[in-house]
C-alpha cells in the first residue's frame, strides 16, 4: 500500500503541477487574431444596377479560437471593375466583418481580397451577367422576367481610339430606350428614334472616345419584356439641319461644315451646330473650335439658359471654353458650335479635351439609364432658345 500511496501522491503532485504551470502562462499572454475566413458572398453573379445580392463576408477567430472582436479589415477590389461600400471594416461581436459590392463595366471577373494585419487575406470573386458587344454588330436578345432591373440587358463596348457611330434599338412589344455610360456614368440616352422614322424605336449618334462603355437595352415602362434587336454601324457622324441628336464625350476631336442648313440666328444671319454632352457634378471640360474658314464662336446652353460663351479665346477667331457642372448637380449640356460673322460658313474642328484623371464614381452606382437629365422619361429634350438670343447674351 505504501508504494502506491506513494505513486499516487507522485503523479498528483506532477498533474497539479501541470495545471498550475498551464494555467498561470496562458493567463497573461494576450489574445491575438489567429484566423480570417471567407463565410459568405463568394462567387457570385450580378447586375450592373445595383449591388451582389449577398453581401462579402469573413469571420475572424482569435487565439483563443472564439470570434475575434474590433479588428480593422481592410477591404480591396484588386482586380476588374467594381466598387465596395467601404474599404475599412470593424468585426462585429461574431468576429464578422460585411461589405457590399456593385459591379462595374468590364467582361473580367472581379477580386476582392479582405485583410487583418498580420494574417493571409482572405478572397472572394464575382462576376457579371453582361455579354460582349463589337460597333457593327447586330444581336437579337429578349428582355424578360429575371433580367437586371425590371429590366434590361447590358453589352458592354470597349473602344480602342475615337470612333464615330450609330447605334440603334428596335423592338415590336414594348417603348424601346438605348443608352450608353462608361465605367460609372450616363453618356448618351435616346427614347423615341432620332433617325427619321419615328415610333417608339431609339436611335444614337456617337461622336465618343476611347474606352471601355455599356450599351443598355431597355423599356420605357417598367416590367416590359419581349424581343428586340441591337445593331450599330461605324460612319462618319455629320452634325446638320439643327437636330439635338448628336451626343459627344470628353475627349475627342472632330471635323464638321457649318452651313446654311444648319440652325439660323435669322438676325444675322449666323449659323451652327448642336452637340449634347452629360457631365457629372463637379466634371471639368474644355473646348475649342477652331477654323480657318470662320469666325468660331461657342456657346453652352443648361436647361435653356447661357452658362458660358466665347469668341476669340482660343487664339486667333477660334473660340475656347473651359467649364465645370456645379458640384451636386449633374448638367445635359448643350455645346453650340457657331459663327461670329454673318452668313459665315465653312469647315472647323471641334476638340473637348479629354480627363485630366479619371473620375472617380460614386460607391452606389445606380441604374444610369432610368435618370434622364432632361427631364422626365419620354419628355421631349429641352428646347435650346435662338441664336439671337445666345449672341444677344453674349455682348
Amino acid at each position: 500500500m505504501k508504494p502506491f500511496l506513494r505513486c499516487s501522491r507522485r503523479v498528483g503532485a506532477l498533474v497539479l503541477l501541470w495545471a498550475l504551470s498551464g494555467c498561470g502562462g496562458n493567463s497573461g499572454a494576450p489574445i491575438t487574431p489567429s484566423a480570417l475566413a471567407v463565410t459568405g458572398g463568394n462567387q457570385q453573379t450580378g447586375c450592373f444596377v445595383d449591388s451582389l445580392a449577398d453581401s462579402l463576408e469573413v469571420t475572424l477567430t482569435g487565439s483563443d479560437n472564439k470570434p475575434f472582436v474590433g479588428a480593422p479589415v481592410a477591404w480591396h477590389v484588386t482586380s476588374g471593375a467594381a466598387t465596395l461600400s467601404q474599404t475599412v471594416d470593424t468585426t462585429t461581436a461574431a468576429g464578422r466583418s460585411r461589405v457590399q459590392l456593385f459591379l462595374g463595366v468590364a467582361l473580367t471577373a472581379v477580386t476582392v481580397t479582405a485583410t487583418v494585419t498580420g494574417l493571409p487575406p482572405a478572397q472572394f470573386s464575382a462576376t457579371s451577367t453582361f455579354s460582349p458587344y463589337a460597333l457593327g454588330q447586330t444581336v437579337t436578345g429578349a428582355l424578360a422576367a429575371g433580367d437586371c432591373g425590371a429590366f434590361f440587358d447590358a453589352y458592354v463596348l470597349t473602344l480602342p481610339s475615337a470612333q464615330t457611330f450609330t447605334a440603334s434599338l428596335t423592338a415590336a412589344t414594348f417603348d424601346a430606350v438605348l443608352a450608353l455610360t462608361d465605367t460609372g456614368f450616363l453618356v448618351a440616352f435616346n427614347d423615341d428614334s432620332g433617325n427619321g422614322s419615328g415610333g417608339t424605336d431609339s436611335f444614337l449618334k456617337m461622336i465618343a472616345a476611347g474606352g471601355v462603355y455599356l450599351l443598355g437595352a431597355e423599356s420605357f415602362s417598367a416590367g416590359e419584356t419581349g424581343a428586340y434587336t441591337l445593331a450599330s454601324v461605324v460612319t462618319p457622324v455629320a452634325v446638320d439641319s439643327c437636330l439635338f441628336d448628336v451626343w459627344v464625350t470628353r475627349g475627342i476631336t472632330t471635323d464638321q461644315e457649318i452651313k446654311t442648313t444648319d440652325c439660323v440666328d435669322s438676325s444675322g444671319p449666323y449659323y451652327g451646330d448642336i452637340y449634347q454632352i452629360l457631365l457629372q457634378a463637379g466634371q471639368t471640360m474644355t473646348i475649342t473650335e477652331s477654323s480657318a474658314a470662320v469666325d468660331a464662336e461657342l456657346f453652352l446652353i443648361v436647361g435653356g439658359s447661357l452658362v458660358a460663351s466665347d469668341d476669340n479665346g482660343g487664339g486667333g477667331t477660334n473660340a475656347r471654353v473651359t467649364y465645370q457642372a456645379p458640384l451636386g448637380q449633374n448638367q445635359d449640356v448643350f455645346i453650340v458650335a457657331a459663327t461670329a460673322g454673318i452668313g459665315e460658313t465653312g469647315t472647323y474642328t471641334l476638340t473637348i479635351e479629354p480627363p485630366i484623371a479619371a473620375t472617380t464614381t460614386s460607391a452606389r452606382m445606380t441604374p444610369l439609364w432610368t435618370d434622364r437629365l432632361s427631364g422626365a422619361r419620354g419628355a421631349a429634350k429641352p428646347r435650346v432658345g435662338p441664336l439671337r438670343w445666345w449672341h444677344r447674351a453674349s455682348q
